[in-house]
């Protein structure tokens, strides 16, 4: 395990042209990060995630897949993985090309599946191959990316009710591994993907609870990316019941953030929700 997070990290490291001073900022020591790239030092959980936030990835990508495949190698593998979180689905689809991987391999059809939608919008042959690749994947790290991603898709396309389903059952799957501090991504997703659906239905409490949580797990490990959501949905819950003081101080800090991310649209919306409390 060690040698994987060691090969992984240095990769990363050089790909976003930092030395071991740079990464190790606010996080570690020097030292600490030539250690752990050397494979003599196996990070604590907490230094991992901050190693992960910095070079721009999941905490889970340095666990993901430790088997190769005959005719795609890990390095290959995690390049795709990498591509996949930053959207860059042109390049996913020319690496599955050059990689050689069977049809029926779950990781293959996974990453058919969001190039599938992403790039052709071809939506039922992508929520077929996720399935597909869902029912065959054996790794759970894997299983619980793809309910994500799955949950994503039913959700862009207007499949509210799968989109939820996707999410419940994401939860419940997070729930029963440990640490949760590898799973701080997906969390977030899933109390998102919750709260979003319950808001549209007005189960205004039951979205908030979700929010609370979504937002405890944001400050907990220092994560902004969904904060603003969090705090969007929460103020508009808090519009709906009245709760017109708290509802200002949400929306609030939700278009501070949104400020900094250039949202205008969503400034917008916030000025139009915010005028409603002061009325």
């Amino acid at each position: 395990m060690k040698g994987e997070i060691a090969r992984k990290v240095r990769h990363l490291r050089k790909k976003n042209a930092l030395t071991q001073a740079e990464l190790s900022k606010s996080i570690c020591t020097q030292a600490q990060i030539s250690n752990i790239e050397k494979g003599v030092l196996n990070p604590s959980s907490i230094t991992l995630f901050h190693i992960a936030q910095r070079l721009n990835v999941d905490m889970n990508y340095f666990f993901e897949n430790q088997l190769e495949h005959a005719h795609c190698s890990q390095t290959t593998k995690d390049q795709i993985r990498l591509d996949a979180m930053k959207g860059e689905y042109e390049n996913v689809r020319e690496q599955l090309e050059a990689a050689n991987l069977s049809s029926d391999d779950p990781f293959s059809l996974w990453h058919e599946a969001l190039c599938a939608h992403y790039t052709n919008q071809a939506t039922e042959e992508a929520i077929a191959n996720l399935k597909k690749a869902y029912d065959t994947e054996e790794t759970m790290c894997n299983k619980l990316y793809m309910l994500a991603d799955l949950g994503a898709i039913y959700d862009q396309v207007g499949m509210e009710e799968d989109a939820y389903h996707c999410f419940q059952t994401l939860l419940h799957r997070l729930d029963e591994q440990s640490p949760h501090v590898h799973y701080v991504s997906l969390y977030i997703r899933a109390y998102l993907g919750n709260a979003e659906y319950l808001f549209k239905k007005g189960n205004y409490a039951e979205a908030e609870h979700y929010c609370l949580a979504g937002e405890q797990m944001c400050l907990d490990y220092q994560v902004l990316i969904g904060l603003a959501q969090f705090f969007f949905i929460y103020g508009q819950c808090l519009l709906k019941r009245f709760h017109y003081h708290d509802a200002r101080i949400y929306l609030k800090k939700a278009k501070k953030l949104l400020y900094i991310e250039k949202n205008r649209v969503k400034m917008d919306q916030i000025d139009a929700l915010l005028a409603l409390c002061r009325t």
